[in-house]
């Protein structure tokens, strides 16, 4: 009974060993398990980097669909006062007169953790600049390195148009040997 009382730390020890690419080391002393591995956690010459691609389609009734993708992109070497932690970001993409997309987001670093803050909008109507709002996905992942995310929003009013976003974050080690 007591191996089920530890099992959620087990899966995620393991999940953030495979993560690492490094090997697992569990201790069990008494009924703490603790990792020797702790991923995520970068030193002064760790280079880490995320990416961001949005792809959208704007659906059209008597021609061609309309379709865009993305990317934004951020690469920085160093420890953690280095990382961009709340500073939000905006980013926007227009398309096909009707569709504008908003993102913002930001990143929460804590020792050995980083976690992605996102609120995505997806607006259609007769302009660009419309207030209609069609469909919208808010949330905060914990982001291991080297598996990324998958975040849709759909048009839930007149269906059809929809923004797919896919957050990857990477982490290498980059020392001198």
């Amino acid at each position: 009974m007591q191996i089920l009382t530890q099992l959620p730390f087990i899966l995620t020890a393991l999940l953030h060993a495979f993560a690492s690419s490094k090997p697992l080391a569990l201790s069990d002393a008494g009924s703490n398990l603790t990792s020797q591995v702790a991923p995520g956690c970068p030193n002064e010459c760790t280079r880490r980097w995320y990416n961001i691609q949005m792809d959208v389609l704007d659906e059209e009734w008597f021609s061609e669909d309309e379709k865009t993708d993305v990317d934004f992109n951020w690469q920085f070497t160093g420890v953690d006062a280095d990382w961009p932690s709340s500073n939000p970001i905006y980013e926007e993409i227009r398309l096909g007169g009707e569709i504008r997309v908003e993102l913002r987001y930001h990143w929460e670093y804590r020792p050995c953790q980083l976690f992605f803050v996102y609120d995505l909008k997806l607006f259609e109507g007769a302009s660009e600049d419309t207030n209609d709002l069609d469909g919208r996905k808010s949330g905060r992942v914990e982001m291991l390195p080297n598996f990324p995310i998958t975040v849709s929003v759909n048009n839930t009013d007149e269906g059809g148009d929809w923004v797919r976003m896919d957050v990857k974050y990477h982490l290498e080690e980059n020392c001198p040997r």
